[in-house]
């Protein structure tokens, strides 16, 4: 029995599912007690400065950590050092344009949203910050070292826990639990340059090839992250704009549930990516379609019963994160779980994509999806003012993705509809049959 769980410590996927469940774990427990303790306008101000920072934390990773795993993927240490620094330059550029963006619209005076306002004042510090923590974790995705990766995300959640715990005697106000935020992540920035591999000491090695090479494919690749993540962020803002902070408190707690439905996705998109991106490198378009899909597959398959178990306890897992206050928030989880069915083709077709060096392709994907959401939300709040259809937009978005994705990777390489649950299905089958035949073992050996 211990050496079955050694092993499945020592998987990657394991090692990528338990960094994400841990960290989204922490996470949903902090945003329970902040939704409790915040009256609703207050935390609704907290989830837009939130969902701003990570918007742009986002647009950020998608300049540089993409394309440093693709370029880096089976490279020398003299080239993986170049890439390293590259990124790390093109990282303080961009915090110096982010920085002077953000001082010039808060001294402007023309900006009045809380929540808006405290991620103007805070972006520049915590930009600076937090760039050791996340080099660290993107330099160990590289090498696909997730141990490391796992250790510094929750040590980062738990600390932000225990802030949250301490808020319930000392009921912080929104500014200084943005202030305590930011210092968390300091704290974690420094844990990870004690423990190494933050590649700050490239920055010098950092050459004009390299960093017009993380520009040549970020130029697509940063649109489509973008896009991505105005997917998510764009409820947010047309509902803070339109219907209020109130409004955003709703329908926040559902959109913090579904990262339960993302957490066994991006796990497992953290370690498929340097293999399907080192399967492209080697030109090996018959492994790069069999590697996809067996990812689809598996996780499609999986995400079946765990979204059928999760509506079953969609009323109780509401009513724990946010209360009875927000008991009209089911139905939208309830919605937003149809739309879990689809992310794994939608997320995978994407990413391969960007493995292939296309990542114009996942741009263009990506845009019809924001296009659909967009338009769909500003109709549905127009004519209906329901956080429930905006829910049901977001289906809809998903679906646009799995037909544009499929289309755009088939043109590319073979992938047969017919293949992916059969595949999924043989090594969910092998799975299980080598955990079978590991307890028979030991069962004989006793």
């Amino acid at each position: 029995m211990k050496n079955m769980i050694k092993k499945i410590l020592a998987n990657k996927n394991s090692q990528a599912l338990i960094a994400q469940i841990g960290t989204k774990g922490f996470a949903v427990i902090s945003f329970m007690i902040l939704a409790r303790i915040l009256t609703k306008e207050d935390f609704g101000q907290w989830v837009l400065y939130l969902s701003i920072m990570t918007f742009i934390d986002m647009v950020k990773a998608g300049i540089v950590q993409t394309a440093l795993i693709k370029y880096s993927s089976g490279e020398t240490r003299d080239r993986k050092n170049e890439l390293i620094g590259s990124g790390w330059l093109i990282n303080i550029v961009f915090l110096i344009i982010v920085s002077t963006i953000c001082f010039s619209l808060y001294f402007s005076g023309v900006i009045s949203s809380v929540g808006l306002l405290l991620f103007l004042k805070f972006y520049p510090i915590y930009g600076l910050i937090s760039m050791p923590y996340f080099y660290f974790i993107w330099n160990h995705q590289v090498i696909l070292d997730f141990s490391k990766i796992t250790l510094i995300r929750i040590f980062n959640a738990v600390g932000f826990l225990l802030i949250c715990l301490v808020s319930i005697f000392q009921k912080f106000e929104v500014e200084v639990l943005v202030q305590l935020h930011v210092s968390m992540f300091s704290v974690s920035s420094m844990l990870a340059l004690f423990i190494g591999k933050t590649g700050w000491n490239t920055l010098f090695k950092a050459t004009k090839k390299s960093v017009m090479q993380f520009i040549s494919f970020a130029k697509y690749h940063t649109l489509a992250f973008l896009g991505s993540n105005l997917l998510k962020s764009s409820d947010v803002f047309l509902i803070g704009a339109f219907l209020g902070p109130t409004a955003i408190a709703i329908y926040s707690i559902p959109l913090r549930l579904v990262q339960l439905v993302e957490t066994p996705l991006k796990s497992a998109i953290a370690v498929a990516f340097p293999i399907l991106a080192g399967h492209d490198n080697k030109n090996d378009k018959k492994a790069l379609s069999a590697t996809l899909e067996e990812y689809i597959g598996v996780l499609t398959i999986l995400y079946v019963p765990f979204m059928a178990i999760l509506y079953l306890l969609s009323k109780p897992l509401v009513l724990l994160i946010g209360g009875d206050e927000y008991a009209d928030s089911v139905i939208i989880f309830q919605v937003f779980l149809i739309y879990g069915l689809f992310l794994p083709f939608d997320r995978l077709t994407g990413i391969t994509l960007d493995a292939m060096g296309m990542p114009q392709l996942n741009f263009y994907k990506v845009l019809i999806m924001a296009s659909v959401n967009i338009i769909g939300d500003l109709m549905v709040i127009y004519f209906f003012e329901s956080l429930e259809f905006i829910a049901v937009i977001t289906v809809t978005n998903v679906l646009a993705g799995v037909f544009v994705g499929y289309v755009m990777v088939k043109r590319k390489i073979e992938l047969q509809l017919k293949n992916i649950l059969k595949r999924g299905g043989n090594v969910i089958r092998r799975s299980v049959q080598k955990a079978y035949e590991s307890i028979n073992l030991k069962k004989l050996s006793s």
